[in-house]
């Protein structure tokens, strides 16, 4: 298992394992770790390139599709 550390404090408790990877599902917010938020915050939100592309593929086949049906855009349906 991938461990994070932050300073001297070991985080990895606050989030869920699945075999090894750790899990984080989100901003948590409202956990009462700093460390936890800061590192959730870090992961959660960092860019992903791969992501990125199918968000933009999904985008360009949504506006394909309206303009296919008639319509101006995706949201004209």
């Amino acid at each position: 298992m991938q461990v994070m550390h932050f300073g001297h404090t070991v985080i990895f408790y606050s989030f869920s394992v699945d075999g090894d990877q750790v899990l984080v599902t989100g901003l948590y917010a409202d956990s009462p770790n700093v460390m936890a938020r800061e590192a959730a915050y870090r992961i959660f939100l960092h860019p992903d390139k791969h992501q990125e592309y199918l968000l933009s593929e999904m985008l360009s086949s949504r506006h394909e599709l309206a303009q296919l049906c008639g319509f101006a855009t995706f949201s004209h349906r």
